[in-house]
């Protein structure tokens, strides 16, 4: 959260222009501009809001909903990119918001089927095609799975290059 330092000595709108911003945060955010869905209610499919992620950090996001929304404090944001994560409101300024993740990743059923796939496909196909796979579903939006295929890919072309003499 950013908080502002005044010197004091200012009068109205100089005081504003003066201060200092001071990042209290534990994990700083990095601006972005992602698309993403608010699903609300009890199974999380009784409302659907489109929002835009406008920065991002490993414990949450700040969004914004275009409009000012009275939201509930528990959620699922659901990220154009396919992941989805449980999360809790903790803040909200207009149309903005905080929101801490609850959790890792939400897996669904068709993310877990299509995981499922690729793990068999790395035995009855090339590396490199799984590798490449995964890069398109952005790593199910996970980063234990993104570093374990680039150390998979790391290995292979080491591998590839010993037995071809390269």
């Amino acid at each position: 959260m950013l908080e502002y330092e005044y010197s004091g000595r200012e009068k109205g709108g100089a005081a504003l222009a003066n201060a200092v911003q001071i990042e209290r945060r534990a994990v700083p955010r990095m601006p972005v501009i992602k698309s993403a869905k608010l699903l609300l209610g009890s199974t999380y499919n009784e409302s659907v809001y489109n929002c835009l992620v406008l920065d991002e950090a490993a414990n949450g996001v700040m969004v914004d909903l275009g409009s000012v929304f009275v939201l509930p404090e528990e959620m699922v944001l659901q990220m154009a990119s396919g992941s989805s994560y449980r999360v809790r409101r903790c803040w909200s300024a207009g149309s903005k918001f905080g929101l801490e993740f609850i959790g890792g990743p939400l897996v669904c059923a068709q993310t877990e089927a299509k995981m499922a796939s690729l793990g068999r496909a790395v035995w009855t196909q090339a590396l490199p095609f799984v590798i490449a796979e995964l890069r398109s579903q952005r790593f199910f939006g996970r980063d234990d799975v993104r570093c374990l295929a680039e150390e998979a890919e790391v290995a292979y072309r080491k591998l590839e290059a010993k037995l071809t003499g390269n």
